[in-house]
């Protein structure tokens, strides 16, 4: 009998059969009385309205996961799985969903099962990878099986070589576990698979770090160095890791031996850009004015002479001696 609950969700998604917490809902009502079959035939249904194709393809790999768990049947639980795969934006989004469909079960052998299965259901390569890696990852993290993990990140590796996350945390693993040469591979084809010109450096100085750090290559990683730095000259990595090198035979270090950098002209500016003439300025010669000589005029002053005035000559009075003689001042 349907209980009052599942009549309510069915009622209310009749309505609003976008809503995808209705489908949840509905899902795990279902669930809860263990009625797989009903499960498995419906929430397909309701998910091949939705229009959010992500949505779509988590409740169908959920489907799929509920029929081989719940029914044990592997031929339905592989045609909903593809089904997603169709729904799905690209590979990632496909292992993201089949990865959300189990995401909530606290039981990690349960969801290494269902992305096993899933795996197993799916032809494309790059699919199959990056689900692969979802199995890498449950080992790393939630089981601590180093080596399941690092089996998982290159068997991603070989599957799609150009799935990078496969690279990366397969590098990383091997790193913890100090075995180098794997590191420098795994370094090399990441580099390779880098969108820009600074990844791919920064991915380069890496490779020369663990030549010098952990191989004691210095030669492989001065090489490495000029390589990183002739791609990106701005490389912090390769920079730092310069300063550590030791200089090569001939006393030259590094930066020494890298070329100076010959920026080529951006073709589109070029084309732009078009030489000004010259335009000689005229040369006007200021007319020279002769400014007018004024003679100042030249008074003389007039010579008035001194009147001369004669000082009266007074007698000495006589006492009644002899008369006195003019002396020489006197004059």
């Amino acid at each position: 009998m349907m209980s009052n609950q599942i009549a309510k969700l069915l009622s209310d998604l009749a309505a609003r059969p976008q809503q995808v917490e209705l489908i949840d809902e509905l899902d795990l009502a279902w669930s809860s009385e263990a009625d797989w079959e009903t499960v498995v035939r419906e929430i397909p249904i309701h998910a091949r309205r939705l229009t959010d194709g992500a949505a779509a393809a988590r409740l169908l790999a959920r489907s799929a996961y509920r029929s081989r768990l719940g029914l044990d049947d592997s031929a339905t639980a592989d045609a909903l799985l593809n089904e997603a795969l169709t729904r799905s934006s690209d590979a990632a989004a496909f292992a993201a969903a089949v990865i959300a469909s189990v995401e909530s079960s606290e039981d990690w052998d349960v969801v290494l099962g269902a992305l096993e299965d899933a795996e197993t259901a799916v032809a494309a390569p790059s699919a199959k990878s990056r689900l692969v890696v979802a199995q890498g990852g449950v080992f790393e993290t939630h089981k601590q099986d180093a080596k399941s993990a690092i089996a998982a990140f290159k068997r991603a590796a070989e599957l799609d070589p150009t799935h990078a996350e496969a690279f990366r945390r397969g590098r990383l693993l091997f790193a913890a576990a100090g075995n180098w040469e794997k590191v420098v591979t795994f370094l090399g084809a990441e580099e390779k698979l880098a969108g820009d010109a600074s990844a791919k450096a920064a991915l380069i100085a890496e490779v020369a770090e663990v030549q010098f750090s952990h191989l004691g290559n210095p030669s492989a990683a001065r090489v490495k160095v000029a390589e990183a730095l002739e791609i990106d000259p701005n490389c912090a990595a390769a920079v730092a890791l310069s300063a550590k090198l030791p200089p090569d035979a001939a006393g030259t270090s590094v930066l020494t031996a890298l070329p100076s950098p010959v920026v080529a002209p951006d073709p589109a500016l070029a084309a732009h850009l078009v030489a000004a003439p010259v335009v000689a300025a005229p040369v006007v010669a200021a007319p020279v004015v002769a400014a007018p000589v004024v003679a100042a005029p030249v008074v003389v002053a007039p010579v008035v002479a001194a009147p001369v005035v004669a000082a009266p000559v007074v007698a000495a009075p006589s006492f009644g001696g002899p008369a006195a003689v003019a002396g020489p001042l006197d004059a």
